[in-house]
């Protein structure tokens, strides 16, 4: 067949290709029309469409079935290619259409509930579905600028590179401890009395520049205290209630009920959180600016009580 006789309409390609690749795979016609649930006359008319259109010979017949051609056993992997990304991309697409449009949004494991639980339903309202993601602060930071996230709410100080932040929202911060003593009748923090204690807090790998920052502000109450990680602020009242530790929480953390033994920092311990996005998709998918929708319904949580 040559270049000159190539004279073919309109085709299906990728019917096409499936086509071929079955008869490849199969080295029979017969076999291919079986595994493609059709006729043997509809196999040998694709497989000639799909030549005709290429002006090269993919196959010939043999008395024993079929013979893949120099020129077909070069197309033959990107053939297989073509075809089981195709299929990968349908039973995607189901998938979707099913679920209905998705947004992954990430929280850092310091994020609130109730602002986590705020933000999730400002974007439901919009309806958008969202999955929430959880992580450490750098791994959603990679995960935003990969672009498998719309968006991350992080810890500050993080590293974000090139990506695009929002506002920054503060949350005051308390600190709890072991015994009334330590807080003074002013209800200001006796910080000489916390000389001995271990601080307890949640990993460093949660946000390392976050947790070595926390660390530096005790060397203004000439504290260097000695750390004990946990796997979440969850657990941080219990191990404060043991005598041998403090903590510095947020306002929803368990424990706070006691005012005997807890009180608000200043503002230099205050948790700081804000939403990053990639520079290149600032917009949910079904429409909205990500950081204006995120940034609003942060703005409409308070500083949660910290007693009933």
């Amino acid at each position: 067949m040559t270049r000159s006789q190539h004279r073919v309409g309109r085709i299906d390609l990728l019917r096409h290709w499936t086509i071929f690749l079955a008869v490849a795979e199969e080295r029979s016609f017969r076999l291919a029309a079986e595994r493609l649930e059709v006729s043997q006359p509809g196999v040998s008319q694709g497989l000639r469409r799909l030549e005709e259109h290429l002006g090269i010979v993919l196959v010939r017949r043999t008395p024993g079935g079929a013979e893949i051609t120099a020129e077909g056993r070069v197309l033959l992997p990107m053939a297989r290619t073509l075809v089981k990304d195709a299929a990968a991309l349908g039973s995607e697409a189901r998938r979707l259409a099913e679920l209905g449009l998705r947004e992954r949004v990430g929280f850092a494991p310091s994020v609130p509930s109730p602002i986590a639980q705020t933000v999730i339903a400002a974007i439901r309202n919009r309806g958008i579905g969202i999955e929430a993601i959880h992580g450490t602060c750098g791994e959603l930071v990679e995960a935003v600028g990969s672009g498998t996230l719309a968006a991350a709410v992080i810890d500050e100080p993080t590293p974000i590179g090139d990506l695009v932040r929002g506002i920054q929202h503060s949350q005051q911060r308390w600190i709890l401890v072991p015994d009334p003593s330590m807080i003074r009748d002013d209800g200001q923090v006796n910080w000489r009395k916390l000389d001995e204690l271990e601080l307890v807090t949640p990993p460093r790998s949660d946000n390392p520049a976050g947790h070595d920052q926390l660390l530096s502000l005790f060397a203004r109450y000439a504290l260097a205290p000695k750390v004990i990680e946990v796997c979440g602020e969850s657990q941080i009242p219990a191990v404060v209630a043991t005598g041998s530790a403090f903590a510095i929480v947020g306002p929803d953390t368990a424990g706070l009920a006691a005012q005997e033994v807890s009180s608000i920092l200043p503002s230099h311990f205050e948790r700081r959180l804000r939403v990053v996005v990639h520079p290149r998709r600032t917009e949910f998918q079904a429409g909205g600016d990500i950081r204006s929708i995120i940034d609003r319904a942060m703005a409409a949580v308070p500083d949660i009580p910290p007693r009933p």
